[in-house]
């Protein structure tokens, strides 16, 4: 599994840092001075974050992150918004000069892929809200 997403990584600029944890291979770009990423409280993007701010720290970057939380699944998963506070708090305690920002959305229940299925161009509604939210993020 791991081998197809490193092979991706054959064509990037000789600047990007390819930091390899076991068999997963992450290429950071040095010029990145601000990133986000998606912390849901669940294990995968509790340790990517960690995985970033380590790499981050290692190399002395001046990178920032910030996290954005989509509470979502509510009625299934009701705890996963204070999970995803808590994990914040702990990376955040970690890499004080790294974590920066944590902005927090909503995503209804009822537009959730599992609810409604594909309804604009093959996508649910809740990738179109987390995918038009991150690209607006970038001028937050």
């Amino acid at each position: 599994m791991f081998d197809v997403n490193n092979n991706l990584y054959s064509t990037l600029p000789a600047s990007v840092i390819l930091h390899k944890f076991s068999h997963l291979t992450i290429a950071f770009d040095p010029a990145w001075k601000r990133i986000a990423i998606n912390l849901s409280g669940g294990a995968d993007s509790a340790l990517l974050a960690v995985l970033l701010c380590k790499i981050i720290s290692k190399h002395s970057l001046d990178t920032k992150v910030d996290v954005i939380t989509f509470q979502r699944c509510w009625e299934t998963r009701p705890w996963q918004g204070h999970v995803s506070l808590q994990i914040f708090n702990k990376i955040k305690e970690m890499y004080p000069n790294i974590i920066q920002n944590r902005y927090t959305t909503y995503i209804p229940p009822e537009i959730e892929h599992g609810a409604i299925g594909p309804v604009i161009n093959g996508k649910s509604g809740d990738q179109i809200i987390v995918g038009s939210f991150n690209s607006a993020s970038s001028v937050l």
